[in-house]
């Protein structure tokens, strides 16, 4: 074999050793990047839930300091209706001032 074919070769097999580290590396960033685009995601959807959990906390005691009024209501036992209730027909309430004809 002549000298010069071997070099040929052998340049040969060093470009392609040369272009498949090019798209390892390549192929490396890509997937670096792609991970820190999902890592960024992530951080943001983490954020999102730390603030909603944040406002469902705050939500939460001022719902335990404010007094609860349903709760004062079934202490003192049922409500009263705030109208009172009409008389039979034929006769009169004892509080409503009678008229003398």
């Amino acid at each position: 074999m002549d000298t010069w074919l071997i070099v040929v070769i052998v340049i040969a097999v060093l470009v392609v050793l040369a272009l498949i580290a090019l798209a390892v590396a390549k192929r490396g960033q890509a997937g670096k990047q792609r991970k820190a685009e999902q890592a960024r995601e992530h951080l943001q959807e983490a954020q999102l839930r730390g603030a909603r959990a944040e406002k469902e906390q705050a939500l939460a005691e001022e719902q335990v300091a404010r007094p609860d009024v349903s709760a004062r209501r079934s202490k003192s036992g049922p409500r009263r209706p705030s109208v009172r209730p009409r008389s039979a027909p034929g006769t009169r309430s004892r509080s409503t001032p009678q008229r003398r004809s």
